[in-house]
């Protein structure tokens, strides 16, 4: 699994702290997602749908590969 930014206690807190120090505001966290690819970050949730996915036999042939959950950042800026 290789995922993006994850809308953790941890991300959510760091942007809270971030917001507050630039804009004197913590309640703005969210202004700092506009520059995701889908404006937003994954859930927690949305992760492991993908984990649960894979530990499954839905999955029984998928072996040796890296999964990137990043709503599209890795390919930000490339032609698709």
């Amino acid at each position: 699994m290789n995922p993006g930014p994850v809308a953790t206690e941890r991300l959510v807190g760091l942007m809270r702290k971030e917001a507050e120090r630039r804009f004197g505001d913590a309640g703005r966290w969210r202004d700092f997602e506009q520059g995701f690819p889908l404006g937003r970050s994954a859930t927690v949730e949305e992760i492991a749908a993908t984990v649960a996915l894979l530990a499954s036999d839905l999955s029984g042939y998928t072996t040796g590969t890296i999964v990137t959950i990043d709503g599209g950042l890795a390919h930000r800026g490339s032609l698709i």
